[in-house]
């Protein structure tokens, strides 16, 4: 009764180390490969079918619908349920809980979702662009500016020292192409200029005397984060053994470069600045009950292998019992029959005691050594922190933005607007 009950036990600690409500990350290969072979409908489709009202699944899933060349998002469709729920929960995070750490560099700032998660500053910002384009493509134009008035705010949020939170020439030039799709060429050469003050964009002034005429390529299915790291204190440490890697074929990358007509930036910095920003709170993390999985991957290991132990030991000690009890037992009850033939009786006695126990004992044993290989083979993936690491996938590798479209092959957008500032053409490509 014991070996059963420990097996049950086993059986469930295991299921509940290798399943549970966060997606991992082998469970976006089915949707990832997809979106690799531009299936962006299949994409969609083949999303992990957990953690559905959460932040993180809500801006992957409304990301692919607003590119999806089935046009998921027109100006006659229902906001689909994902939008919704995302508009609802960019409202609820302004109101929720603020956490501000200080360290040695400056002073950090984080919100809290519901579920626990920290979004990063990036996602935050991604979260505002991706409302303020899908209310621009369903002609809500209204709507999409208060969205690039929010993106502007986080411009503004500043830390003690007045260093702002969050700033780059990427996510500057992507502001402006929201406020140039919302008609509002002021603001939008206010974005360039500081981009240009940053060093990713070239001739800002020209859009006071000529219209915005943009074609940006939404480049690749994101970075995806892998642990490479063989020493088990990396491992264990958390963040420092994750490596974001892009999953466009080398040959294929397109060169980072910034001229006249054409400028080039990379998502990569975004995510490495995510991972030094949980490094510095990391303590704040492991106590959150989203993210935390990541920490525990060699304790799940070490507390499998005991488990095991355990309950193989059990299981050799039961055959051991088994075995001494059938010959103990028939000997005492031969004794007390009295019957003849009591050699020959008490050799099948001895015979059934050695059988029942040997078998039991040797189950034990082959219960171990199977369990033990299963658990060898699978410690590479219990130690791989990047399993549970939970980020906003499928931000594109790189945004490529054309400013002389004689020179852009035409590809069919995901999002195309024109106003009185000019036209933004915007496509995709894996």
């Amino acid at each position: 009764m014991k070996y059963l009950i420990l097996l049950f036990v086993l059986g469930l600690f295991m299921v509940g180390c290798t399943t549970g409500q966060i997606i991992e990350k082998k469970e976006y290969l089915p949707s990832t490969e997809a979106l690799k072979k531009d299936n962006r409908k299949l994409a969609l489709n083949h999303f992990p079918a957990k953690e559905e009202a959460h932040f993180i699944p809500l801006l992957e899933k409304v990301y692919l619908q607003l590119i999806d060349d089935v046009d998921v998002i027109t100006k006659d469709s229902k906001d689909t349920t994902e939008f919704t729920m995302l508009l609802r929960e960019s409202r609820k995070i302004e109101r929720n809980e603020k956490l501000s750490i200080s360290n040695e560099i400056d002073q950090l700032f984080f919100i809290k979702t519901d579920e626990g998660y920290y979004p990063a500053n990036h996602e935050i910002f991604w979260m505002h662009l991706l409302l303020g384009l899908t209310f621009a493509k369903k002609n809500q134009i209204a709507s999409a500016r208060v969205e690039a008035k929010r993106i502007s705010e986080l411009f503004a949020r500043v830390d003690m020292s007045g260093k702002p939170f969050y700033d780059n020439a990427g996510i500057r030039i992507l502001s402006a192409m929201l406020w140039a799709a919302c008609g509002e060429q002021e603001n939008a050469i206010v974005d360039l200029r500081r981009a240009e003050a940053m060093g990713g964009f070239i001739g800002a002034n020209q859009y006071e005397n000529k219209p915005i005429n943009w074609n940006i390529v939404f480049k690749g299915t994101g970075f995806a984060p892998d642990s490479d790291s063989s020493s088990f204190s990396d491992k264990i440490s958390g963040f420092k053994a994750i490596q974001f890697k892009s999953e466009i074929p080398e040959k294929k990358l397109p060169v980072v470069q910034i001229t006249k007509s054409k400028m080039v930036f990379s998502s990569q910095p975004w995510h490495k600045e995510n991972l030094i920003r949980n490094e510095t709170f990391k303590e704040t993390i492991q106590k959150s009950k989203y993210m935390s999985r990541m920490f525990k991957s060699e304790l799940e290991y070490q507390s499998l292998n005991l488990i095991t132990s355990v309950a193989t030991g059990v299981v050799l000690a039961t055959g051991i019992t088994v075995g001494v009890a059938i010959v103990g037992g028939g000997i005492y009850l031969a004794a007390q029959s009295g019957a003849t033939g009591a050699s020959e009786g008490l050799a099948q006695i001895i015979g059934i005691g050695f059988i029942a126990g040997t078998e039991i004992y040797n189950a034990g044993i082959r219960f171990y050594d199977s369990t033990q290989t299963k658990i060898q083979s699978e410690r590479k993936e219990f130690q791989d922190v990047s399993r549970f690491y939970r980020y906003v996938r499928f931000i594109p590798d790189f945004f490529i933005l054309e400013t002389d479209p004689s020179q852009t092959t035409r590809v069919k957008p995901f999002f195309e607007i024109e106003n009185q500032f000019g036209r933004v053409h915007l496509s995709f490509e894996p």
